[in-house]
């Protein structure tokens, strides 16, 4: 949240801004989850191939636990736990096939 409001009044911030930022924002997400403790939770931040993987800076501290990784059209998306709650991690949507993205979480949340 930090990092995204910071981003609209400035732009993309540079690499020493996010590294600051870095270990707040893992405590609050982690914080956050464990507080309102959802059923789901839905990463839209890539985890690996062309997306990138955003999630490898969160998925520790949120304790997440992979069960499985899939790769449709070069897009890793990855399924797990995050204590009893459902997760998946899709890549970020910008670029992407909204309908495609849909499809995927609606496949791995059920």
């Amino acid at each position: 949240q930090m990092m995204g409001g910071l981003a609209y009044m400035t732009g993309r911030p540079g690499d020493p801004l996010t590294d600051a930022q870095l270990p707040v924002c893992q405590r609050l997400l982690a914080h956050e989850i464990a507080t309102l403790r959802p059923q789901n939770v839905l990463f839209l931040v890539g985890c690996g191939g062309r997306g990138g993987d955003w999630f490898q800076h969160f998925e520790r501290h949120v304790g997440f636990v992979g069960e499985r990784r899939v790769e449709p059209s070069g897009d890793t998306i990855a399924v797990g736990t995050i204590g009893q709650a459902r997760a998946v991690v899709l890549p970020h949507p910008q670029g992407r096939g909204e309908q495609a993205l849909v499809d995927a979480a609606l496949a791995a949340f059920t």
